[in-house]
């Protein structure tokens, strides 16, 4: 229960950034604030993996942040692609 809600929680703390530097952002670099959300990123993927073997309604929530980083990587390797800011 307690994995649950803290994968939960984790994931909505870190949708956020998340999107702001997949679609606001030339991608991920070296700054700390970068390794700081790429750490969160992976840290909330473990823990919704372990929560979503219990409760598989858990799993869109997996396969959202699989895209989400995905994405933030497809960004990262080939030049903000997907940027949207000016």
């Amino acid at each position: 229960m307690l994995v649950r809600v803290a994968s939960i929680v984790l994931f909505f703390i870190g949708l956020l950034p998340l999107l702001a530097f997949t679609f606001f952002s030339s991608g991920l670099g070296y700054r700390s604030w970068d390794i700081v959300v790429s750490a969160f990123s992976i840290i909330t993927l473990v823990s919704l993996l372990f929560a979503a073997r219990q409760r598989k309604p858990l799993w869109m929530l997996v396969v959202l942040q699989v895209i989400l980083m995905g994405l933030l990587l497809f960004t990262t390797l080939f030049d903000g692609a997907l940027y949207i800011g000016t």
